[in-house]
């Protein structure tokens, strides 16, 4: 079963926070919002989630997207606790990977 994320909006009701970073980026604890919401959806029992995103918002991919760089500057510190967050986040992305689309609508099945 797919979740559908809406995330494109501009977060008017969060300005002026959301002007420099998108609303889903916000910190909740010590993890995004996007993060949590993903986390839930994976404990409801999706199999697949859409995050759709406006192609302004491309700090949302960044922050799932595996970061070789990074992980090897983790590595050599020794820092094991920044290395498994940023392989959880990878993680939960590539678990709840969805078939491309940018629309909403295309991404929710027909019944």
């Amino acid at each position: 079963m797919l979740a559908v994320v809406p995330a494109a909006g501009l977060g008017r009701r969060f300005f002026p926070a959301s002007r420099v970073v998108p609303k889903e980026l916000l910190p909740f604890g010590t993890r995004p919002l996007v993060h949590h919401t993903l986390a839930e959806i994976e404990r409801a029992g999706f199999d697949r989630a859409a995050v759709v995103v406006s192609p302004d918002k491309a700090g949302i991919r960044r922050y799932f997207q595996a970061d070789p760089g990074l992980e090897r500057r983790l590595l050599e510190r020794g820092d094991q606790a920044g290395l498994g967050e940023l392989r959880e986040a990878a993680a939960i992305a590539r678990r709840g990977r969805s078939p491309g689309t940018s629309r909403s609508r295309s991404c929710c099945p027909t019944t």
